[in-house]
């Protein structure tokens, strides 16, 4: 098994600073870390609110379908990553 992190965000807003943004989001990253998880939450933009959120997968093969929430404008007002924790018979309706 190994982990990873997790990120969501739209690349063309740190396309420039990639390197620095990095360096920075892994160093948030270690601030919220315990024993299992770690999690970050990087403001990139004051004026507009970009961010990028971060977080570690846990001991999982890393790869999660991640779903996004659009309201009426079509912009993201929603994200919801299924970490395949829940047994399939509580999932069914």
């Amino acid at each position: 098994m190994n982990a990873d992190v997790t990120t969501i965000l739209d690349d063309s807003i740190y396309a420039e600073e990639e390197s620095i943004l990095i360096y920075q989001l892994q160093n948030l990253l270690e601030v919220n870390q315990t024993f299992t998880c770690s999690w970050a939450n990087m403001c990139l933009d004051n004026e507009t609110q970009a961010n990028v959120i971060a977080f570690s997968s846990g001991w999982g093969d890393g790869i999660y379908p991640t779903y996004f929430g659009f309201n009426e404008s079509g912009e993201v007002v929603s994200v919801i990553t299924d970490f395949g924790v829940c047994p399939k018979s509580l999932l069914q309706v």
